[in-house]
């Protein structure tokens, strides 16, 4: 699985990094950053993705080395991801 998977919309059916980088050539792959719904992200998605970004050496100049569009597409995923570790965490107590 790829840290792009953990963003679908929809999902694909090729998760490799052979299907990411189709992806990113779509015709309509940047209107979908931009209209990306931030807010239907799922907490299993959120888990996932800190998997990947509490990696230190998964930052965006590392994958720049690899790959330009990588690195470029993790330039978005970071600030997305970043305002879920900024959420409170609310647990509801048994009464």
């Amino acid at each position: 699985m790829t840290w792009r998977t953990l963003f679908t919309w929809p999902c694909p059916k090729d998760v490799s990094w052979t299907g990411a980088k189709a992806m990113m050539t779509d015709n309509n792959f940047l209107k979908s950053l931009v209209e990306f719904d931030k807010d239907g992200i799922t907490d299993k998605q959120v888990k996932q993705l800190k998997g990947y970004t509490s990696d230190p050496d998964f930052t965006p100049d590392k994958v720049m080395n690899i790959s330009q569009a990588g690195g470029g597409m993790l330039k978005w995923v970071r600030p997305v991801s970043s305002q879920f570790s900024r959420l409170p965490q609310v647990s509801v107590a048994n009464s």
